[in-house]
């Protein structure tokens, strides 16, 4: 038995390609992006991604598939709002 920590790089805010569309900007090609994103967290040694998109998971399902199956671990999840209150639920 280990009685020691272990530590993991993590990107806990990352977002799939079509949340350019709430910043205004022109949606990256799905593939191409997800391809990318799995490059930069390779690069970067990162093992743990936390998914967030607004109100809506569908569009990040093939980014999680990619990264999972190239031994990343995902937390996925996605942010509401309201006029009373925002949220980020994983």
């Amino acid at each position: 038995m280990s009685y020691f920590a272990s530590y993991y790089k993590c990107a806990l805010q990352v977002n799939p390609s079509s949340y350019a569309s709430f910043r205004g900007k022109q949606v990256s090609e799905e593939t191409a992006y997800n391809e990318e994103v799995l490059q930069k967290c390779q690069e970067n040694n990162i093992e743990v991604v936390g998914l967030a998109n607004h109100g809506n998971v569908d569009s990040s399902e093939s980014l999680r598939e990619l990264l999972e199956n190239n031994g990343i671990t995902v937390f996925p999840g996605f942010e509401i709002m309201s006029a009373e209150i925002s949220f980020f639920l994983p």
